[in-house]
């Protein structure tokens, strides 16, 4: 617990008169805000630093910034502590299926609003100024702090919050005593040698449970030491902050290749550049981020009031991601490759002061980048068109085309997103090719997947190259017949391969000479396509995995994945031998491809998305007939999953955005 600072009701007085005189213009217009007592103690904070300059500037630049804060309150920590701890108790990893299983239809906050708490109505102002003693004070014995600017660090190492976390005012301390034995580990380093070393030592592990959840505070981060991405980077940016190295929180809000975002750090530097870093060594080699990236953005403690958004605040909606006022667009300090391009209209009339540029998501379009609409025309500067590092698309998966995909829009007064043009292709030449659908010129569209096929479910298709399914009446295999080879990495859905007439066997197996394997699911099936039951019949080294049962259990999204083992083997025994029709089996998988009975709808844009029916598949592939020519293509799955992206069809295939 923090030591309270107690402050006198005389002091607080006496402060607030003393300070009024030389406030700045932001302070007082925080503080006009505020009820008279909340006024007299934010001034007497400031007052209390009134001898000392630099630490009486921190405090205005506080008090100044604080009124946009505050920390979303989301479900239970009664029920959160039972989820996680069952999850240990259950022996499960954080990224097994298992662990997926367990939330299946729930939700950490299930039944239970989140609460927004605003800072300046709630903030403890004698709690506040031991944190912000303890920032200082920490920031005095740093070797590097002679090379930086007294603004870096307010902005990025002496704020009591990160994001909208859950305020818990004794992270810096706690922080500080975990973690300072680190800086005695690297005190003859610089404060990249630094950065790196104690990020290299922090031991996070993140995954997509908690996804959708509110920011976890500080102590959970720091008891679990899980979480998300977003989590993550909070953490790290309070340990770092702690001990006087100057971290911001930079994210990508929506990826130009998937349906989420991503949040990672960045060390700033004395001149005010920075290094991003996601992995262990990316503040040596260079940050190097997943997706197509259209902008990076920093969250600031300080709120950007010299923008178009914030003088048009009151005039005008400001949609969710902006409307904060507390982020800055930092794009061009990445190594991402940028162009600008401008926008003018030609469907709809703006009728707002500032229109976006917004990428795709299957709930709707989400507006990533933002520009003063004038005289017919809007700017948008340094927009990012593919990969940190100009990774290639082929890198990241199959079929991934070049460039960002990117709709102009506006909203109304009524918060309604209004389309200005086609959506369109950038790409880092500037060039901007548009998808107008030419419902003159029509194309047959044969269609294989709902989303791209990303690189790590290729290589767990690829895991299954070099392997075999042999078939045999004896246990030991002894009499066996190899029937199938793979000898090509399969396709990442379930796949079927007829038997020999009248095979008839009890066991099967896979087996592998070498290498990993990752595996869905396998079986057999009889003469009338019913797959026959049997037991797991497995090699030795592998008797006590329990997620061997995931290979036969009828869901290709439960998995038995293994890596590096030699002469491996796991297979099915039928009970006695039977006539065998059909051998099938599934790489682990996203499940994305075309799956037999499911009924599909596909959607081309033409100032909205128009459907083009619905279809249910008899096949592993859909075929849709007379779908217009250079038109920008959404398919469903209508039946169950949520990942989908569109894509263009080019040269008889599907292109992916």
């Amino acid at each position: 617990m923090v030591q309270t600072y107690k402050i006198s009701l005389l002091f607080i007085l006496i402060g607030f008169v003393g300070s009024c005189s030389g406030i700045d213009k932001n302070v007082q217009e925080t503080l006009d805000d505020v009820p008279q007592q909340r006024r007299n103690e934010l001034s007497a904070f400031i007052s209390h630093y009134s001898d000392r300059e630099n630490m009486h500037d921190g405090a205005k630049f506080i008090v100044a910034n604080m009124s946009d804060k505050y920390s979303i309150i989301g479900g239970s920590p009664d029920i959160y502590h039972e989820y996680i701890d069952s999850v240990y108790d259950d022996g499960t990893t954080f990224n097994s299926r298992k662990g997926y299983d367990y939330k299946s239809g729930f939700s950490l906050s299930d039944g239970l609003s989140s609460v927004d708490v605003p800072d300046i109505d709630f903030v403890i102002v004698d709690s506040l100024t031991e944190h912000f003693d303890n920032a200082y004070s920490v920031w005095k014995t740093t070797p590097w702090r002679s090379l930086y600017s007294k603004e870096l660090f307010e902005k990025y190492v002496l704020p009591y919050r990160i994001a909208d976390e859950p305020l818990e005012y004794g992270w810096r301390k706690d922080a500080y005593e975990r973690n300072s034995h680190y800086l005695e580990a690297c005190k003859d380093s610089g404060i990249i040698a630094a950065c790196t070393y104690i990020g290299n030592n922090l031991d996070y592990r993140t995954n997509n449970l908690f996804w959708g959840e509110p920011l976890q505070p500080y102590s959970v981060n720091a008891h679990y030491r899980r979480g998300t991405c977003s989590d993550y980077a909070v953490y790290t940016a309070m340990v770092m902050r702690a001990l006087g190295i100057p971290v911001s929180l930079d994210f990508v809000p929506y990826w130009g290749d998937n349906n989420n975002g991503h949040s990672f750090n960045a060390l700033l530097l004395p001149d005010g550049s920075c290094l991003g870093f996601n992995n262990k060594d990316d503040l040596t080699d260079g940050l190097h981020l997943s997706g197509k990236v259209p902008k990076v953005y920093r969250k600031e403690f300080e709120i950007q009031r010299n923008t178009a958004l914030y003088k048009y605040k009151d005039a005008e909606y400001i949609p969710p991601l902006f409307a904060g006022h507390n982020i800055k667009d930092v794009t061009g300090d990445y190594d991402i490759p940028l162009t600008d391009i401008m926008i003018s209209p030609v469907m709809n009339t703006p009728c707002s002061h500032i229109v976006y540029l917004a990428v795709f998501s299957p709930v709707g379009w989400r507006p990533v980048a933002w520009a003063e609409y004038k005289v017919g025309n809007a700017s948008f500067r340094n927009v990012g068109t593919g990969y940190t590092s100009h990774d290639s698309p082929s890198t990241k998966g199959e079929d991934y085309g070049e460039g960002c995909l990117f709709i102009p829009v506006c909203y109304t007064d009524t918060e309604d997103m209004l389309p200005l043009d086609y959506p369109f292709i950038l790409l880092e030449t500037g060039e901007k090719r548009s998808l107008i659908p030419d419902t003159a010129m029509v194309e047959n569209v044969v269609v294989e997947r709902k989303f791209p096929r990303k690189k790590r479910i290729i290589e767990f298709a690829r895991r299954m190259k070099g392997g075999y399914f042999e078939f045999s009446n004896n246990p030991d295999f002894s009499d066996s017949e190899v029937l199938f080879f793979v000898n090509d990495t399969p396709s990442s859905r379930l796949q079927g391969i007829m038997m020999p007439e009248n095979s008839r066997y009890r066991y099967v197996r896979f087996y592998k000479r070498r290498g990993g394997i990752s595996i869905g699911e396998m079986g057999c099936k009889d003469e009338s396509g019913n797959v026959i039951p049997g037991k797991l019949v497995v090699d030795f080294v592998l008797r006590d995995d329990k997620e061997l049962v995931n290979i036969c259990d009828g869901n290709v999204l439960s998995y038995f994945d293994i890596a590096g083992l030699d002469d491996t083997w796991f297979g099915i025994d039928f009970g006695k031998p039977v006539i065998l029709r059909e051998l099938f089996f599934c790489p682990r998988t996203d499940d994305n491809d075309i799956s037999l009975g499911d009924v599909y709808e596909m959607f081309y844009w033409d100032r909205k998305w128009k459907s083009l029916g619905k279809q249910k598949a008899d096949g592993y592939t859909i075929t849709y007939e007379n779908v217009p020519c250079n038109a920008l293509l959404w398919i469903r799955n209508l039946t169950k999953g949520h990942e989908e992206r569109p894509f263009t069809y080019e040269n008889g295939k599907q292109v992916w955005w």
